[in-house]
């Protein structure tokens, strides 16, 4: 999994390749200042939205099945 990906950086999509080539590969996450800023906030619980959190969940829902 990459975290804090910067979709329009060739750099991501670059290092996507390396990994992927050498380990499945289970999704990127975007970088999200709103989860950033809750997170550091010690506020994570208000968070109500944030594409981060939606793709980190489509990464558990492919865990869960092996870890179950």
């Amino acid at each position: 999994m990459i975290t804090n990906a910067h979709r329009r950086r060739k750099i991501t999509e670059q290092v996507g390749l390396e990994v992927g080539r050498l380990y499945p590969l289970l999704g990127t996450i975007r970088a999200d200042a709103r989860l950033l800023y809750a997170t550091t906030a010690g506020a994570i619980h208000r968070l109500s939205r944030s594409k981060a959190l939606d793709e980190y969940a489509k990464v558990v829902e492919q865990l869960w099945p092996v870890l179950s």
